[in-house]
């Protein structure tokens, strides 16, 4: 996310709803059968939520496989709230935060592949009056001794040491109110720098959530210092929530494409610009010469999450609204159909004029969870109506999404460990 998490967004939703029909991809094998997951991989932890009535149980196991046809078991699990997990890859040093609890906690993994809690190794936030520490992932790690999150309600982003588990510092934003729009942060890291871009939106319980601002800022952190050294604001786009960067550093941004359609449905004053934006390295600010209207790559349809999932190919979210009822004259039921299923995955060549529909799906519901990245391959959770099982979803660069490691309750999180 950075794959951020919406708080108005309920935790379910914000994992998202992925119900496809997926076109099969060569790693499946060519005769449609998968192999059988191989017990000599690396390890791998999963954070998995098992939803009980109204109950959330969060879980990590131990994984030596995500490939095709691999599965998972609660039988070696340990029970933890409902977390996010992080590790440094190949590294046997995993850190969790929960949506409920504003601590970060350290777990090192023992030789039988068992996360344990280390002892006197958790880190809270609550003396900085902040109620959680989610999202955790490697987005907001700069370093072995250097990581941030943003609180969105203080304005400010926090510094914390990974190493010693203590919090180094706060670094305000002094972002201005702006009536009654509400300030969203989102973060992300760059080898020599920190972004954190700022828009605004009506809050979602007490105003009318589908209007937006009318620009978005980037704030850009010096990690030696933790000083703001640029402030800039971008009239382009007026919402900028995912960011992904290529192998250059160069970050991709654009919006939640739960917020697309909103334009389309509601007219001007609502809902996102379809405005895709990058940063490339060494600048610091948006690049003004690359123009691109994430709706004009896709035949004018509503369409957000920009994934990127190669140096070259990246996955669009995108709305297809005779798949859904249509709005009354009063334009009354328009959040009932934004939950449908209207939802479809177009592929698009980074740069190109035109994205394309990826064949044989079934159209998905709501918004998806952030991408996830492991060994070098992008995965999406692909999550049961139910939220009793998870399929990890490859985003093949070659434009399919291939199904892989399968699971009890909603993924929200895969690491590599060893």
């Amino acid at each position: 996310m950075t794959h951020q998490q919406r708080s108005k967004i309920p935790m379910k939703m914000s994992l998202g709803l992925l119900a496809v029909a997926l076109p099969w991809c060569t790693a499946c094998g060519a005769d449609g059968e998968r192999p059988a997951a191989s017990q000599d991989g690396p390890l791998y932890v999963v954070s998995t939520v098992v939803s009980t009535g109204d109950t959330d149980t969060g879980y990590l196991v131990p994984v030596t496989s995500i490939e095709p046809g691999a599965t998972f078991d609660l039988d070696n699990a340990v029970e933890v709230p409902p977390s996010l997990a992080y590790a440094k890859p190949g590294s046997s040093v995993l850190y969790t935060a929960t949506q409920d609890d504003p601590t970060i906690t350290r777990w090192q993994v023992d030789a039988s592949g068992t996360p344990v809690p280390e002892t006197d190794t958790v880190i809270s936030f609550a003396n900085l009056g902040i109620s959680h520490a989610w999202p955790l992932d490697s987005s907001q790690v700069y370093s072995d001794e250097k990581a941030y999150f943003t609180d969105d309600a203080g304005g400010r982003v926090i510094a914390w040491n990974p190493r010693t588990m203590e919090i180094t510092g706060t670094i305000p934003l002094d972002i201005e109110s702006s009536g009654a729009l509400v300030p969203y942060l989102s973060l992300t890291v760059r080898k020599d720098r920190v972004f954190v871009i700022v828009w605004w939106e009506e809050d979602y319980e007490q105003g009318d959530w589908s209007r937006f601002g009318d620009h978005v800022r980037v704030y850009v952190i010096d990690p030696k210092t933790d000083e703001v050294v640029e402030t800039s604001d971008e009239s382009r786009c007026n919402s900028l929530t995912w960011s992904f960067q290529t192998s250059d550093g160069t970050a991709y941004l654009s919006p939640m494409s739960w917020f697309a359609p909103i334009r389309s449905m509601l007219g001007s004053g609502h809902g996102v610009e379809p405005c895709g934006a990058r940063i490339v390295p060494p600048e610091t600010s948006f690049d003004q010469g690359y123009e691109v209207n994430l709706d004009a790559l896709t035949g004018g349809r509503p369409t957000g999450n920009l994934f990127v999932v190669s140096d070259e190919v990246a996955f669009l979210r995108v709305w297809h609204s005779e798949l859904v009822s249509p709005l009354e004259s009063d334009k009354s039921n328009w959040e009932d159909v934004l939950t449908e299923e209207g939802f479809l995955w177009w592929r698009w060549a980074l740069g190109t004029d035109t994205a394309e529909l990826i064949p044989d799906q079934k159209p998905g519901a709501s918004e998806v969870s952030g991408l996830l990245e492991v060994d070098g391959k992008r995965y999406l959770p692909r999550i049961a109506s139910d939220y009793s099982q998870t399929t990890l979803d490859e985003l093949d660069p070659a434009g399919a999404l291939c199904p892989g490691l399968t699971g009890p309750g909603a993924i929200f999180s895969i690491v590599r460990v060893r």
